[in-house]
């Protein structure tokens, strides 16, 4: 694995037989979400670096680690819209820290749920954590090899 600084301080990963094909190219960093991406701009047009390195892979290319900048061919996947976004990270907003759960004030515990593509409820539970546990078990059911499970340290 070979290492690229794209600027402002992010560092992009490619396989070594990769690196000379993207290390003549100007990259810069392109923040999307809480995601950030390597991306070159020629006559406004953007090329995203995983989509320069699978050209073919179709419509979605996601990152199995969750790593925008890990561009290396064993961490990038064809994949559907829909499988892409079952891999992404819990957005920052919300009342927990873990995907897929957040605090009911009415009953004073914590609710779980999983997008399957409909909204399913998973129950209420005592502890933040059982609700984590309860989101990682569905999400390994609906969206197997998939899933972004919840770091939970029990």
């Amino acid at each position: 694995m070979r290492t690229i600084d794209i600027g402002r301080g992010y560092i992009a990963m490619v396989d070594d037989e990769d690196y000379d094909l993207v290390s003549k190219l100007p990259w810069h960093p392109h923040v999307q979400g809480n995601l950030v991406y390597a991306v070159r701009s020629l006559w406004r047009v953007n090329t995203l670096m995983h989509r320069l390195l699978l050209p073919d892979a179709g419509e979605h290319i996601d990152h199995i680690d969750g790593n925008g900048l890990n561009n290396c061919r064993s961490n990038l996947r064809s994949c559907s819209p829909s499988q892409n976004i079952r891999n992404s990270r819990k957005i920052k907003i919300g009342t927990s820290k873990f995907k897929g759960v957040h605090f009911y004030k009415k009953y004073q515990s914590w609710q779980s749920y999983i997008h399957t593509p409909e909204r399913l409820f998973l129950g209420y539970f005592r502890t933040e954590i059982e609700a984590a546990l309860a989101y990682n078990f569905a999400a390994v059911h609906y969206f197997g090899e998939f899933a972004r499970l919840n770091d939970v340290h029990v």
